[in-house]
């Protein structure tokens, strides 16, 4: 009978050992890779939930500072309100011109949602100090901070100074940071008071 070597014996131990080696670290290095992975993907995660959470509070914040312009017993001075009672007329919109804020009917010409929306961006000029981290996310939150208002009216054939009663304001608010956006839409109904000397009185109310 031919006698097996202890040399070869050690060789075949040693391939072994180097294939168990081999095997371990594989092994090893998908573990890393799957914690690397899921590191990645809780980072994003975090930062997604950040964002959102910072495009819900601008759009909030912003939102309550237009309900507060409108409806508020100070309403009167704000420029917006001012800018609504200047813009939103009946009798001005009467020939739905292109150059005035016609209402928003669906089906009507020249009072489709492209005619009838009117959109704004927020003043980033008020932001002062040093430009630190702080002010530019702000810069960032305003820059992609967009509102868009239509208004709509139930006095569509209504005519004097009180036609503008009981028109509907919607205002949306739409606040983007990064990929993550957040939207809040109120509304708004107009109380038109004339009084005895012809002076119309507007009054919001958040619906």
């Amino acid at each position: 009978m031919r006698k097996i070597s202890d040399n070869k014996i050690m060789n075949k131990k040693d391939g072994s050992a180097l294939i168990v080696a081999v095997v371990i670290m594989l092994v090893l290095m998908m573990l890393g890779l799957a914690l690397l992975l899921v590191s990645f993907s809780l980072s994003a995660t975090a930062s997604r939930q950040q964002n959102l959470s910072q495009s819900r509070e601008m759009a909030q914040t912003v939102s309550r500072q237009i309900a507060e312009e409108l409806t508020s017993p100070d309403a009167g001075k704000s420029e917006l309100y001012e800018y609504l009672k200047e813009n939103i007329s009946i009798d001005a919109n009467r020939s739905a011109s292109p150059s005035k804020w016609p209402y928003y009917k669906a089906g009507v010409t020249y009072h489709e949602k492209e005619d009838a929306c009117r959109y704004f961006k927020l003043n980033s000029g008020d932001l002062t100090g040093t430009v630190s981290d702080d002010t530019k996310k702000a810069q960032a939150l305003i820059d992609g901070t967009s509102i868009v208002m239509y208004w709509e009216t139930p006095n569509a054939d209504a005519e004097g100074s009180d036609a503008e009663d009981g028109v509907i304001l919607t205002v949306s608010v739409t606040c983007k940071d990064n990929k993550e956006e957040t939207t809040i839409t109120d509304t708004y109904q107009l109380n038109a008071v004339v009084n005895v000397d012809g002076s119309c009185i507007w009054t919001w109310r958040e619906e």
